[in-house]
């Protein structure tokens, strides 16, 4: 399932959590204010948003360097 009105990215780990969700499910940040006010997509994370290269991952959405070829976070190799 794709992400929902609402959703929200970590700005710390780049997790994807449920409008529900006060604080960060992966890390514990708390929910910024502005959290799920644009789509989870053009939130980027760690709020520097996307590099030309880097990726996210298909299985956890964390944000990943250009350089790696496997998930930081939960090991999921990179897309072709």
């Amino acid at each position: 399932g794709g992400a929902r009105e609402g959703d929200w990215l970590c700005k710390q780990c780049s997790h994807r959590n449920f409008r529900r969700r006060d604080h960060c499910q992966t890390c514990g940040l708390d929910k910024p204010a502005d959290a799920g006010k644009a789509p989870p997509t053009a939130q980027g994370g760690g709020g520097a948003g996307l590099e030309a290269g880097d990726w996210r991952c298909g299985e956890c959405s964390a944000v990943n360097f250009r350089r790696r070829t496997e998930c930081f976070k939960c090991r999921a190799g990179r897309p072709p």
